[in-house]
């Protein structure tokens, strides 16, 4: 390759290499669960590396039990990315990159309404939580192998994740039920009874957790109601088909709602 070519895939490369960009989010406290554009990613302290152009919305959710969850936006708005403007000299697109986002970018998590009134009123603490019913129909229930499946996942910004409700709410669950693999009722689960949205109805799945030998299954639903976030769970015996427990959340995380369920049927 003559020295005109190698120049011009260095330069190249160079352009390549400057279109990344990192921040690193942190938060107070720390160990948050960190979302980004939607899926999953880690605990904070997180740092996150992309190849998006200046200007892009990074959109950023912080979730920690006790605490409001935290949404905002980074952008790539600060000039410090010198290699996309030197490469942008030869080349036009290095030009899309010669933003950065901030270095690092922290969080300060507020106490749940809950945590507070846990703090200032022991005696009454989460006894009530405005937005969540929680209903305990058989106290004497001796369910405790569960599968946990989500029937419904839309959020308010129209889209949702149905693996990660059933992952936030299995977590929790284990708590108080064995809660089984997912894996297991798939394997009951005809593809063919999935809905449109790759979701299964509710009595598809009650009948695969009983052949799957589950004792309940716990339905998640996520909706949204006046513009705020909807949940709701219920506990369904496989045998009989009866509702053993059912929660609703208005306005409310699953994690509160989940957490309300867990301590009613902790109280008995």
């Amino acid at each position: 390759m003559s020295r005109g070519g190698w120049f011009v895939v260095a330069w190249a490369a160079l352009g390549l290499t400057a279109c990344q960009s990192s921040v690193l989010i942190t938060s107070d406290p720390p160990d948050a669960y960190v979302t980004l554009d939607g899926q999953l990613v880690g605990k904070t302290p997180y740092q996150h590396t992309d190849r998006k152009i200046s200007g892009y919305n990074l959109g950023v959710k912080l979730e920690k039990h006790g605490f409001e969850t935290e949404y905002d936006i980074i952008k790539r708005t600060r000039f410090g990315n010198p290699a996309a403007l030197i490469a942008g000299c030869f080349f036009v697109f290095p030009w899309a990159w010669t933003l950065d986002y901030p270095t690092v970018v922290q969080f300060r998590m507020e106490s749940s309404l809950d945590e507070r009134n846990s703090e200032s009123n022991p005696a009454s603490a989460r006894e009530i939580t405005e937005g969540v019913v929680v209903t305990i129909k058989e106290e004497a229930s001796t369910i405790r192998s569960v599968f946990v499946v989500a029937v419904d996942a839309q959020n308010c910004g129209g889209s949702g994740d149905a693996l990660m409700l059933e992952e936030r709410a299995g977590v929790r669950l284990l708590r108080h039920y064995d809660v089984l693999e997912r894996r297991d009722i798939d394997a009951v689960l005809n593809e063919t009874q999935r809905s449109m949205n790759g979701l299964f109805d509710e009595d598809s799945v009650v009948e695969a957790g009983l052949l799957a030998g589950s004792e309940g299954v716990v339905l998640l639903r996520e909706s949204c109601l006046a513009g705020a976030a909807y949940f709701s769970a219920k506990l369904v015996d496989c045998q009989t088909g009866r509702q053993v427990w059912a929660g609703t959340a208005e306005g409310r995380s699953l994690g509160q709602l989940m957490e309300a369920i867990m301590e009613r049927l902790a109280a008995g």
